[in-house]
């Protein structure tokens, strides 16, 4: 999708450590909630509040907490993306 926009492109590849299935800093992280899978930028804020965050400024970020944040389960984090160019 195009929420991640300007760091992320549609269509990138991204290598993901599927290690990693807890929040281990701020940082851009591959999480399911509700049946979704997204990929979006995570900051633990004062108060153990969770930012998930669009970098794509036209999508909202949100603040959950207590059992909404619990509900956000980490899939990997994302390391690097790769751009392809397709001339076809």
């Amino acid at each position: 999708g195009t929420s991640m926009q300007g760091t992320i492109e549609n269509g990138d590849v991204l290598f993901v450590d599927s290690k990693i299935r807890a929040y281990d800093g701020d940082g851009i992280y591959v999480i399911a909630r509700g049946g979704d899978v997204q990929v979006k930028r995570v900051q633990k804020l004062h108060n153990d509040i969770l930012a998930i965050i669009s970098d794509n400024r036209a999508y909202e970020s949100e603040r959950l907490t207590g059992d909404e944040a619990n509900t956000v389960v980490v899939c990997g984090r994302v390391l690097a993306a790769w751009t392809l160019k397709n001339f076809w």
